[in-house]
């Protein structure tokens, strides 16, 4: 069936000479607390981190933000948060490739005592993280409470047997209760969202996946169950995958669903996370073996000059449904463009974007995917950001959503601002305010906010919040008002264990409503 795919792999082997060698060490740990501006990772001068690495912050392979490291220890770090598309929180992943100059056996005898190269290193290293967690909600007698209990584990194993092997396991187990007067409910399920054996081969010319995993060269394909193989040459990466596509709803294994993809990927500039790259992918979807889909994947992400960062994707589908058979033409379906500037003085930043999701028609399958995830009226439009750093700590911000009108529907859009200064005068005490318009496609507000926190030297924390939303429904017209008051608590037990818990009450006409959420966990 590979056969079939455009793509054709190289295979190019350079001979090694005899001058210092340049090698590729990824570092990944997890995040192990939270504060206000600060990413604590465990990770430190043991595993190589040094003080001013960027590191990329990731869940489930997706980037959501960067930090700089400001000081390390043996074995943790601490880091600034340079940005974030969504909150940072323990158990994300914190990863850097760094280039290390590795001298010619000849030129560099032992010395007793001497540690070895951190490139070198064989030592088999584990961390991870498990937590149990409850999030519950109820209100008036005319809504059933419900409650989902849950326990999350994250697993990453280093240098297997002394090789350089990586398990990687992540996954949440949970039970749904509903209870009203009719009825109460329960369902227990198990959702793995990684499990892979891997090889990276940052040293070597070839690498693979095995077992669920997400491709790092492209991640658009989305998650498979099944392998990966990709080699090297040069800048170049080329690779082909195959496997099923796990059930989304359920994350169970669907054999009936394949995929298989193959891509070419060019990287060019500093080290891995500081660098551009462009892939060009081409994916088949298939329904017991009968074709589903078959589209091109676009990714890039380019930093053309100092300050500017350029990430897009696109998919193209290579067939469509007209007049009840499948036709090859090209169609756009899924693009999202963020393109972000800092200035050389760092105290402003600016970003913008374009989010077009558009639902893809599955041949075999005879149905739109996803189908419920997919409304264009929430996931299309033009976004853009501006952001001031401040003296004493004070951050202000704007940013602004906007959606076109279509033939079918009006335009929307949703203008914010918001200003929050940390550690007031060193007291560990922050607080900040937030206004939103909000001008929907059924219901236009405003929204408030203020909130306010306070961080202590033992790892303890309190949050408070009010909230107050003024809407109407545009099509009856009617005035609602919905206030929610919040509190969090936040625990560090021991060095490696810790506590978590908010509340929100929140009042809405002649409805009163509460959400609460717990996490206790420990990390290693």
């Amino acid at each position: 069936m590979f056969s079939r795919l455009p793509i054709v792999l190289l295979l190019v082997t350079l001979a090694a000479g005899g001058a210092p060698a340049q090698q590729r060490h990824r570092i990944t740990a997890a995040v192990s607390y939270v504060s206000p501006g600060t990413v604590y990772v465990q990770a430190g001068k043991g595993r190589g981190l040094a003080e001013g690495d960027t590191l990329v912050v990731l869940r489930q392979y997706r980037k959501i933000g960067m930090v700089v490291v400001t000081a390390t220890s043996t074995s943790s770090s601490s880091a600034g948060i340079v940005s974030q598309s969504e909150q940072i929180v323990v158990g994300d992943s914190a990863s850097i490739e760094k280039i290390l100059h590795i001298e010619p056996a000849a030129s560099a005898p032992s010395v007793p005592g001497r540690t070895r190269d951190l490139a070198t290193r064989s030592e088999t290293n584990v961390t991870g993280r498990v937590a149990l967690q409850y999030a519950g909600s109820g209100g008036s007698s005319s809504f059933a409470a419900s409650g989902m209990p849950a326990a999350v584990f994250r697993l990453d194993v280093d240098h297997i047997a002394g090789t350089d092997l990586m398990l990687t396991i992540n996954g949440r187990t949970s039970t749904d209760i509903v209870q009203s007067r009719s009825s109460d409910f329960h369902e227990v399920r198990l959702r793995m969202y990684e499990f892979t054996v891997s090889s990276p081969g940052y040293n070597r010319w070839y690498g693979f996946n095995l077992g669920r995993f997400f491709s790092g060269s492209a991640g658009g394909i989305g998650p498979v169950d099944g392998a990966e193989l990709y080699l090297r040459a040069g800048r170049f990466t080329f690779g082909m995958l195959g496997g099923s596509q796990p059930d989304y709803a359920t994350s169970r294994v669907d054999t009936r669903l394949q995929k298989m993809a193959a891509y070419a990927n060019f990287r060019w500039g500093g080290e891995v996370f500081a660098s551009s790259s462009v892939t060009l992918a081409y994916g088949q979807l298939l329904n017991a073996g009968n074709p589903d889909r078959d589209y091109l994947y676009f990714q890039a992400m380019l930093r053309p000059a100092d300050g500017f960062f350029f990430s897009g994707s696109t998919e193209f589908d290579l067939h469509v449904m007209q007049s009840g058979e499948r036709v090859r033409k090209l169609r756009l379906t899924n693009t999202f463009v963020t393109l972000m500037y800092t200035p050389p003085f760092q105290w402003v930043s600016l970003s913008a974007g374009y989010d077009a999701a558009r639902s893809i028609y599955l041949f075999e399958s005879m149905k739109f995917f996803p189908d419920s995830l997919m409304d264009r009226t929430l996931r299309e439009g033009f976004r853009g950001s501006v952001s001031f750093s401040l003296p004493a700590r004070i951050i202000l911000m704007g940013s602004g959503s906007f959606r076109l009108k279509t033939r079918t529907t009006g335009p929307a859009r949703t203008l914010s601002g918001s200003a929050r200064a940390a550690d007031i005068f060193g007291s560990g005490i922050g607080a900040g305010a937030a206004m939103a318009d909000i001008r929907g496609l059924y219901t236009s507000g405003s929204q408030y906010t203020v909130d306010c926190d306070a961080w202590f030297a033992n790892g303890s924390g309190v949050a408070l919040r009010y909230d107050r939303y003024l809407y109407r429904v545009q099509e009856s017209g009617e005035q609602l008002v919905a206030t929610t008051l919040g509190i969090s608590l936040n625990q560090r037990i021991a060095q490696t264990l810790y506590a978590a818990v908010s509340y929100d009450r929140i009042w809405e006409q002649e409805n009163r409503s509460w959400r609460l959420y717990a996490e206790m966990g420990i990390h290693f």
